[in-house]
């Protein structure tokens, strides 16, 4: 599986960087307004044939919103999508994060390559929806200086 991410990200041309571990690799996308996400790509399942992608902001969302952001996620999953979404804790209290993910499991190149842009369209169009929604916490921070 591997090889199956590297040339993935090989042919789409993606600066890409290694986890600590060999099977994982990530990347980052520009999705504007300053912001970003981060596109995680992992070798998994217990006999290595799976690539687990998840997918997750730069920023992170105000707990106050959770509610509003908790229905936007349960109307996005009730929906045929590429990728589920989720809403996480943070070790702040005050924030709560969101994050995407789906699983390959195959071995064709050119269905792994929809599969992941799919899954990146997907995400880029839920966290610009959600940052309608509900404005991000720091996103001020990062263009301080």
């Amino acid at each position: 599986m591997n090889e199956l991410i590297e040339k993935y990200l090989g042919v789409r041309g993606i600066r890409y960087f290694r986890g600590h571990r060999d099977d994982v690799y990530f990347f980052m996308v520009d999705i504007g307004d300053h912001a970003r996400l981060h596109v995680h790509l992992e070798v998994s399942g217990e006999e290595r044939d799976g690539v687990a992608i998840s997918i997750t902001p730069d920023r992170y969302y105000p707990a106050g919103h959770s509610d509003h952001i908790l229905q936007a996620l349960t109307r996005w999953n009730s929906e045929c999508r590429p990728v589920g979404a989720l809403l996480q804790e943070s070790s702040d209290p005050n924030l709560v994060g969101v994050a995407a993910g789906s699983v390959y499991r195959g071995g064709d190149p050119a269905e792994f390559g929809a599969f992941a842009d799919g899954c990146v369209a997907a995400a880029v169009e839920l966290f610009r929806s959600l940052s309608a929604l509900i404005p991000p916490v720091a996103a001020q921070l990062r263009d301080a200086g």
